[in-house]
């Protein structure tokens, strides 16, 4: 029997497939800057013993549809300490979705999937019977990481992320996340609001 939730699960990952398309991220670059804030971020939730992370090769987009899953995005952000103007730029940047297209400096090995290759992976009907060809084609991977861009605050010293974590039909999570700059110029995670989770 199906934990509550399931079907939200589900519904997140079917919009995650359709938000965009090759020819919306080609047009976005993502900064170095953005970048940076994503190497801290994965870095900083890693597993000692993980072996490998698979991350979508395209940032999620549609940050209407992320706020609709719990409480507003303003609330959010503002439980975060979030500057008001990060929040905007947040908006704005996740209006399209962009490639991820520059090497990520990580602490594990890590592999992008792309539109094509999760398309085919979750072209199956039966939710279950995805999961499985995931894992079998990305073995000791513990699940599927996306990102979406970050937001900046006018000084570019406060960053926002929507982090999504899916490991299955009954598992996984999405995230609000508070980065900020430090005076030796290294992005610190500085907070998270947990915006839904099914287990």
């Amino acid at each position: 029997m199906p934990r509550p939730g399931a079907g939200l699960f589900w519904f997140v990952l079917s919009i995650g497939l359709s938000v965009g398309g090759p020819s919306a991220a080609a047009a976005m670059r993502i900064s170095d800057t953005e970048i940076a804030v994503f190497e801290t971020l994965i870095n900083h939730g890693l597993d000692d013993d993980q072996r490998l992370l698979v991350i979508a090769a395209e940032t999620t987009g549609d940050p209407a549809a992320i706020a609709e899953h719990g409480d507003t995005a303003a609330a959010v952000a503002a439980d975060l300490g979030v500057p008001a103007e990060t929040l905007d730029s947040w908006i704005r940047m996740n209006a399209t979705v962009a490639a991820i297209d520059q090497p990520l400096r990580l602490d594990v090995s890590y592999q992008l999937l792309d539109d094509h290759e999760r398309e085919r992976l979750f072209a199956a009907a039966e939710p279950q019977l995805a999961w499985s060809q995931f894992f079998a084609r990305y073995e000791g991977a513990p699940g599927l990481l996306r990102l979406s861009r970050a937001g900046f605050d006018d000084d570019r010293r406060h960053a926002l992320v929507y982090v999504e974590y899916q490991c299955g039909t009954e598992c996984g999570a999405g995230r609000l996340i508070h980065l900020a700059r430090d005076d030796a110029d290294s992005w610190q995670v500085k907070g998270a609001v947990l915006v839904w989770m099914v287990e």
